[in-house]
């Protein structure tokens, strides 16, 4: 490992808020494993890897899961460069992927209604920007689905 001289760049990515992008995918580092350069921080935003992961559990539990539904926010820099990959991802699991945009809590009835016509058997929510109330919403939404 070798010393340096310039001064190291501090990262935070929380994924709460609407503009926030995430460090691997927006190319800022590497990747989260190995970001490499000289850069420290968390990244808190939910990876390519993880949703993936996500999906394959949802695809364990659920052997005849076949529709799945993707919240996100379509002004999120970090969505926009996330949802073709999760797409490609739903397909490969070969589930049919819905994305239901969701800019703020005005916009969740009207997700809800596009999940239940797209009649979606998983959800995976992105990092919205939305208070704890309305993401409780979402929550009480996906309960009242599965117990219907």
């Amino acid at each position: 490992m070798q010393a340096t001289i310039t001064t190291a760049r501090n990262l935070i990515s929380t994924g709460r808020s609407c503009r926030t992008v995430s460090p691997a995918l927006s190319g800022v580092v590497a990747s989260l494993a190995r970001p490499g350069g000289n850069i420290t921080g968390p990244s808190l935003y939910p990876t390519l890897e993880v949703a993936t992961k996500v999906l394959q559990l949802g695809r364990e539990i659920v052997p005849h899961l076949s529709r799945a539904a993707l919240l996100c926010d379509p002004t999120n820099p970090s969505h926009l460069l996330l949802d073709d990959k999760i797409v490609a991802t739903v397909l490969a699991l070969g589930l049919k992927p819905q994305l239901v945009a969701v800019r703020g809590a005005a916009d969740l009835q009207d997700a809800f209604a596009a999940i239940i016509d797209h009649r979606a058997q998983g959800l995976l929510v992105y990092p919205l920007p939305l208070a704890p109330g309305d993401t409780g919403q979402i929550v009480e939404f996906a309960l009242r689905q599965h117990r219907d």
